[in-house]
């Protein structure tokens, strides 16, 4: 049964979406240029400055981390990343730096990123002033923006543009346009290898907007709504119509000449082809089992893809017998879900954090089920050819990254989230929308500051660390930890602790921790493996602490937006404590026994 055709409404319902979303994007991004080094950031700013030395090796570089081992020039071609956006944030640190400047990447970027959802949402009969506020006010895609430096954003805007690109070309039969997104896809594809889940759907869309109207929202592609006069140029004469074959072939060619040519690069340059190397040795990272994933995932859509339960209302607003089924569909989805985990039981807890509370097991259980109302709210959107394509397009990607990744982090939901607001605003969005999209600005702006008070207070907790447990005499100092903490210990004389305990690499030609040195801790950033074969003594301990009553990443509290092994909820509610760094003497250092139990991932790797 087709979806109705829903009435248009007044002239001044939609007027400039796109530059709205401009300003909502500028409000929630720059006020958080100065934000410290988070995530996996330094490690990419380290391959941007390889690359300035030495262009033509991508992955030469020499850095002692997880999940790599025995360090050397080459070895790296483990990295499971393309180097193009590598290649760019070296060209932007020669002209902008690393700083306040630098990090203007990200708000720009999610301004085009909105602007391509606004354009998309006009093509696929949905609201789009609506839809451009759904998706750059979502704390996963502000988020993103925060972390200039890291994949998400790029990832983002090139999904983005790519789908409004293919969207238009099908729709203008426009053979340019068909290139251009194909382009961009395959641009998607070599920033991160997960953008290239997105291709299958773009192809879809494109032939969707050109095999005629869409149905499922405001006005066919060929009819332009009155709204839009003056600003969408007229359609095409059939003469000047190319055929549908040929459209998807150019938007197929470039998007796969551009993919082999890099794998075959790499053939030439290492005898690997890196895309296969890269899936075949991803078990040096730790995983996560598929329930906790499935669950994870479900709850971060739930929670903070859009503010809890305003995807879940977008969704489900069509009435009668048929809303009652999808919530009640959607609440069992959530319980199962959680069932599945074996949480509720006792289990599914790092060592030494708590079980889950029952309030606990209760907000994974909400969020879960908000998460696959919106799902299923999306997909009785898609009952035209535009709306499945997009479907493709934004479930398709989740499920894609929920099979294939080793961990649900809500950060993987970015390329997901512009088909999926658009989907969720091809019926007009209600009265409430507009509180309830304020509610998730609000907390979109609360989740960037809690992330920007942890990873700012690591270069203070850096400093109380160095200054309260001074090198001992004739020994190291090494640091068991990732991210931002890392770097600011790194920068005051610490040593990473060699990857899988390996002695005597080009990467740290001094020898693995000996008895006397000291080794650094954290509770929230995760330890590399090779920690767990030392054998150590606890010295003491130092707090990083906060009143702000938002938490991303919080193991007595189970949240873990970052990673489903801290917990399955995306962010919780506490004061107090944001990390705890222990040091410890080493006591003995025996060779290499394997990760222990309680072996984090390293986050994006």
């Amino acid at each position: 049964m087709p979806a109705p055709r829903v009435r248009a409404g007044g002239p001044r319902r939609d007027r400039n979406p796109a530059a709205i979303a401009v300003l909502a994007a500028a409000g929630l991004t720059l006020p958080f240029l100065g934000k410290a080094s988070t995530l996996d950031e330094e490690t990419h700013l380290f391959v941007a400055s390889w690359l300035r030395q030495a262009p033509a090796r991508p992955f030469d570089w020499v850095r002692a981390f997880q999940p790599f081992h025995d360090p050397g020039p080459g070895d790296y071609f483990l990295h499971p990343h393309p180097p193009l956006w590598h290649y760019f944030l070296a060209a932007w640190g020669t002209v902008a730096g690393e700083g306040a400047a630098g990090r203007l990447l990200g708000p720009l970027l999610l301004a085009l990123a909105a602007v391509a959802v606004a354009g998309l949402a006009r093509r696929a009969g949905a609201h789009p002033r609506a839809a451009a506020l759904l998706f750059v006010t979502s704390p996963v895609a502000v988020l993103a923006a925060h972390d200039s430096f890291m994949l998400d954003i790029p990832l983002l805007a090139f999904v983005a543009s790519a789908s409004w690109a293919a969207a238009e070309a099908g729709a203008r039969r426009s053979l340019p346009l068909a290139a251009l997104s194909g382009t961009l896809a395959a641009a998607g594809g070599l920033v991160k290898y997960t953008g290239l889940l997105a291709f299958p759907g773009l192809i879809a869309l494109l032939l969707a907007t050109a095999a005629g109207p869409v149905t499922g929202g405001r006005a066919p592609p060929d009819r332009p709504d009155p709204r839009d006069r003056g600003r969408d140029p007229a359609p095409p004469s059939p003469a000047r119509r190319a055929p549908v074959a040929a459209l998807a072939l150019a938007a197929a060619a470039p998007a796969l000449l551009f993919t082999a040519a890099f794998q075959l690069w790499t053939f030439v340059a290492h005898g690997r082809l890196h895309l296969p190397y890269v899936f075949a040795e991803a078990r040096l990272i730790a995983t996560s089992p598929p329930t906790f994933r499935v669950a994870a995932t479900l709850a971060a859509l739930g929670g903070v893809a859009f503010a809890p339960g305003l995807g879940a209302w977008l969704g489900l607003r069509r009435g009668g017998v048929d809303r009652v089924v999808a919530v009640v569909a959607a609440i069992a989805l959530g319980t199962a879900a959680l069932a599945w985990t074996g949480v509720a039981r006792g289990g599914g807890a790092l060592r030494g954090a708590p079980p889950y509370s029952a309030i606990e097991i209760v907000a994974v259980v909400a969020l879960a089920s908000a998460g696959a109302a919106a799902l299923l709210g999306a997909l009785r959107s898609s009952r035209d050819g535009v709306g499945a394509a997009l479907a493709l397009l934004g479930i398709g990607v989740v499920a894609g990254q929920v099979a294939g990744l080793g961990f649900a982090s809500a950060r993987y939901l970015a390329p997901a989230l512009p088909a999926l607001a658009v989907l969720l605003t091809r019926l007009p969005p209600g009265r409430a929308f507009p509180a309830a999209l304020s509610l998730q600005a609000a907390l979109a702006l609360g989740l960037g500051i809690a992330d920007a008070q942890l990873v700012g207070g690591y270069p203070r907790l850096a400093a109380e660390v160095d200054a309260t447990f001074p090198e001992p005499p004739g020994r190291t100092r090494w640091v068991c930890a990732e991210w931002g903490l890392r770097d600011a210990l790194v920068r005051r004389g610490f040593r990473p602790v060699p990857p899988r305990g390996r002695r005597g690499s080009a990467a740290t030609p001094s020898p693995d921790p000996r008895p006397g040195d000291l080794m650094v801790r954290a509770r929230v950033a995760p330890a590399d493996p090779a920690c767990d074969a030392f054998v150590t003594e606890p010295e003491g301990s130092v707090a990083l602490r906060s009143s702000f009553p938002l938490r991303l990443m919080d193991r007595d509290r189970h949240a873990g937006y970052y990673g489903d092994w801290w917990g399955l909820l995306p962010f919780s509610l506490a004061t107090g404590e944001l990390e705890r760094v222990t040091v410890h003497r080493v006591t003995r250092a025996p060779p290499w026994q394997g990760p222990g139990a309680d072996a984090l991932p390293a986050s994006g790797r």
